[in-house]
């Protein structure tokens, strides 16, 4: 059992990601939390996840790819304004 314990103690968190900005991993991390939450209503969850991964993008270069979650975000009950702000600093550096 012991054994298990260290295993687990070995999977990386995402804050562990974010630190070492290392996107991909963080991006790969949160792509999974959001398929499993599919089936949650809590709709301010779902929210921070897409907003940590458009995050993830965003600094990743994947400029496009971010503007698109932010565009998801706008489209659910409760986003917080400054989603906004974010597009517009994506089609910034998309050039539109």
């Amino acid at each position: 059992m012991n054994k298990n314990k260290t295993t687990f103690d070995k999977i990386p968190k995402f804050t562990d990601f974010i630190q070492k900005r290392d996107w991909s991993g963080a991006i790969t991390l949160l792509e999974f939390e959001r398929s499993s939450q599919m089936s949650n209503t809590d709709v301010n969850k779902r929210i921070d996840t897409l907003m940590w991964l458009a995050y993830c993008h965003f600094h990743n270069n994947n400029y496009k790819g971010a503007l698109e979650l932010y565009n998801e975000i706008t489209t659910m009950q409760g986003y917080s304004l400054e989603v906004h702000t974010l597009r517009a600093l994506c089609l910034y550096k998309l050039g539109d």
